[in-house]
């Protein structure tokens, strides 16, 4: 049985395309509502189907309250759910 993955011809093998793309993520700086979070999530978007929703902060979500005291100075926190 072959194990080894199979490229389109001209394309690297997949795993050396995916460690290509972890290293292009790796040093992208990320935090819970930074740029970085943004950057990283269109970048998986590039490669997979994938929706993005943002939601203003102090937003009710089910039983959850939200902190108002300003301590985030982005006003939206990304959401991710997959998208077909």
């Amino acid at each position: 049985m072959d194990t080894k993955a199979s490229s389109p011809a001209g394309e690297a093998p997949a795993g050396q395309r995916l460690y290509e793309f972890a290293a292009k993520l790796y040093p992208i700086c990320r935090s819970i509502t930074g740029a970085g979070v943004r950057q990283t999530l269109a970048l998986i978007r590039a490669r997979v189907p994938l929706v993005i929703h943002e939601v203003p902060s102090a937003t009710r979500v089910l039983d959850w309250k939200s902190r108002t005291s300003g301590m985030s100075k982005t006003p939206a926190s990304p959401i991710r759910t997959a998208g077909a």
